[in-house]
């Protein structure tokens, strides 16, 4: 005979059955998930017999549905909490017994159950005692039931005469009813909230129960605030700008909590923010080419809500840095009115805008241009002595750089033009303005050599760019008058070496005794122009290189303006010792002029690769050998071997034949004798 009276096929276990003594009664209790649609919870029921077992009536007798789960014993065995189940039964009152894990910890409980043919008053019992429905968001709903049960088997019923509750946010979906004995009623809890934070209320019930005739449910819910929608920019979206605009949508917060991170578990954020009072924010500036994650959460009445689910976007290119300014260097003085800007280029920049001014708020810029692609541009048609701002930004797809520092610099006087003229083959030249492109290959486009400058035990060095104050030897291969238009040079200073230096000139002819020094006093030789031959100046000219010797390390100091103290001056002493020859070794008209001392210079160019020039001189006619060894002291070139007249020679030695390394050279005459080193790089 089937004990169990649902037919809704869920599971009822464990049942264990007695007979009351007295009235022959049959009692079975059981665990039983009728109420359950998931199949995931139980209660307890007792289902009685008062014909011998032949039909059963059932009843609910647990208050609280739990979840049955195993239990571990201490000795390591297991058992399942429905094991510990009984009943006991006498004169129609059944006292069931079982285990329940309803407070998170198993427990036993019971509950006294009166069954009997003659009437009994009803028994109300509800369940839970506390309704808790969590988390709602608000303006949203959400129900929650409760049961109600008669708890006497006897014909008596249970009258409910009203169900309330104290707030108008929790309403119940019945508020009367009749329950016969045995009988339960499920009681629908709606709640609807207009407002955030923690909200309880209180639900009474009122039945014929005359030992429990008011009954109390306790209600409580906590209120979160609408979760924002992020709205833009959309999720994966690319090529975002490094100082984006982020939008998101929401109803009744006070204030919103923006984080952002380049990790999805924004463990770390490169932005937090929550005291945001808008639906909006512009965040930045965030490294280009990098993927961000972005969510948001609304507050209201200091409850937060859930944050959104997060979104993620792309950087595009990273605007540039602001350019770096390079030349004319800041506050310069004495500058053409026509020159070129230049600044440092930019890392990712595609375009730069350049503004020049007169006034360094730009106000009224002297000159605009938005769309250059190089890192200079020419200004012209600047006033003579007049200071200029400039500035220049950086640009490219990713957006646009701060500006740069700003700079000035003042025109000079209006620009001059001086002219010279040189002969064929080697000049001594030099700069007699300031002029803004110094490459030698543009002041000098005739040229038919590179340019050499003179640097001492160096020797001659060859040069591109061209400075104010230095002499330079560049051959031309006609005579021909040369024009170079620039910022007069009024005065200059011209750091020299003890012995032989090349310096160059100013824009006015200065008279070489009114040419002073630093130290005063420094002790020089005559002033060597060069006109196929070398010849003494009395005057500087424009334009032009001389050679000096000095008897030390200082400055000399050319001025067409001031007149120095005659103790300032410097000491000329003449000498019969001729500045180094041209940088090709011809010396062929410049034998007219006797040395006075035996001489061997070094060779040049030193290392060299595979000839080098050797020059030497004579005092007096003599027999001279001059001779290359290798470092184990072998001869291995003999180039010269014969009598020579007085004057100045030089010789080339080729080493293509002989392996790199040092190499001794020797010169021998009557009783001078001299050996220096040179060396072969190949």
């Amino acid at each position: 005979q089937k004990v169990n009276q649902d037919n809704s096929g869920k599971d009822s276990w464990l049942p264990i059955f007695t007979v009351d003594q007295a009235t022959g009664d049959l009692y079975v209790v059981y665990y039983d998930s009728r109420n359950f649609p998931a199949n995931d919870s139980a209660e307890v029921y007792i289902s009685v017999s008062t014909d011998g077992g032949q039909t059963f009536g059932d009843i609910l007798v647990s208050d609280v549905p739990f979840l049955p789960r195993p239990l571990i014993r201490n000795d390591a065995g297991r058992a399942y909490m429905g094991s510990y189940i009984g009943i006991s039964a006498l004169q129609g009152i059944v006292w069931p017994c079982w285990m329940d894990n309803r407070t998170g910890i198993h427990q036993a409980y019971t509950s006294r159950v009166v069954f009997s043919d003659t009437s009994a008053p009803p028994m109300i019992g509800v369940s839970p005692e506390t309704l808790d429905f969590g988390n709602v968001f608000v303006d949203s709903s959400k129900t929650l039931g409760l049961y109600v049960r008669n708890r006497v088997f006897s014909p008596d019923t249970l009258f409910v005469t009203d169900i309330h509750s104290d707030s108008a946010t929790f309403t119940p979906d019945i508020t009367s009813f009749s329950l016969p004995g045995a009988n339960s009623r499920k009681v629908n809890i709606a709640f609807n909230p207009l407002s955030v934070g923690l909200k309880t209320a209180t639900l009474t019930i009122t039945s014929n129960d005359t030992a429990h005739p008011v009954v109390t449910v306790a209600l409580r819910a906590y209120v979160l605030p609408i979760t924002p929608t992020l709205v833009s920019p959309p999720n994966g979206a690319i090529n975002q700008p490094i100082t984006p605009t982020l939008i998101w949508t929401s109803t009744g917060a006070s204030s919103y909590h923006l984080q952002v991170s380049t990790s999805s578990s924004f463990t770390t954020t490169v932005y937090d923010n929550s005291t945001i009072a808008d639906t909006s924010r512009q965040i930045g500036p965030l490294a280009g080419l990098t993927r961000y994650y972005w969510k948001v959460s609304a507050k209201v009445n200091e409850v937060n809500s859930p944050y959104s689910q997060s979104r993620y976007f792309f950087t595009g290119i990273a605007p540039p840095s602001p350019p770096i300014l390079a030349s004319p260097a800041n506050d310069t003085t004495n500058q053409p009115t026509t020159l070129t800007l230049h600044w440092n280029a930019s890392a990712l920049a595609s375009t730069y805008h350049l503004q020049v001014s007169t006034d360094s708020t730009f106000a009224a810029p002297f000159l605009e241009d938005s769309s250059l692609t190089s890192t200079s541009r020419q200004v012209g048609g600047l006033a003579s002595e007049t200071k200029y701002f400039w500035r220049v930004q950086a640009k490219n797809s990713g957006g646009i750089s701060d500006w740069s520092s700003v700079w000035n610099f003042t025109t000079g006087a209006r620009e001059v033009t001086r002219q010279f003229t040189v002969g064929d083959r080697w000049n001594i030249i030099s700069l007699p303005v300031q002029v803004d492109n110094n490459l030698k290959q543009n002041l000098f486009p005739t040229a038919a050599s590179n340019a050499f400058a003179y640097e001492g035990t160096a020797g001659y060095m060859q040069k591109d760019t061209l400075l104010e104050g230095s002499g330079y030897w560049i051959k031309f291969g006609a005579t021909q008058t040369i024009s170079i238009t620039g910022v007069p040079i009024t005065s200059d200073s011209i750091a020299v070496g003890e012995g032989w230096n090349l310096i160059g000139s100013i824009s006015e002819p200065i008279a070489a005794a009114q040419v002073f020094s630093i130290p005063s006093g420094l002790i020089t030789s005559q002033f060597f122009g060069y006109q196929g031959v070398y010849v003494v100046s009395d005057t500087i000219q424009p334009g032009k290189g001389y050679w000096v010797k000095v008897s030390q390390t200082g400055k000399l100091i050319l001025s067409s303006s001031s007149l120095a103290r005659a103790s300032n001056r410097i000491r000329i002493v003449p000498t019969s010792e001729l500045p180094p020859p041209p940088p090709d070794g011809e010396i062929t008209n410049l034998q007219s002029q006797i040395p006075s001392h035996f001489a061997l210079e070094q060779n040049y160019p030193n290392p060299f690769n595979p000839s080098t020039i050797i020059r030497y001189q004579l005092p007096v006619t003599g027999y001279v050998t001059l001779k290359v060894y290798n470092v184990l002291g072998q001869e291995v070139a003999t180039l010269v071997n014969e009598v020579k007249q007085p004057g100045r020679y030089s010789v080339e030695w080729n080493g293509s034949g002989h392996p790199s390394g040092v190499y001794l050279y020797r010169l021998h005459v009557r009783k001078f004798s001299e050996t220096k080193k040179l060396l072969l790089v190949k």
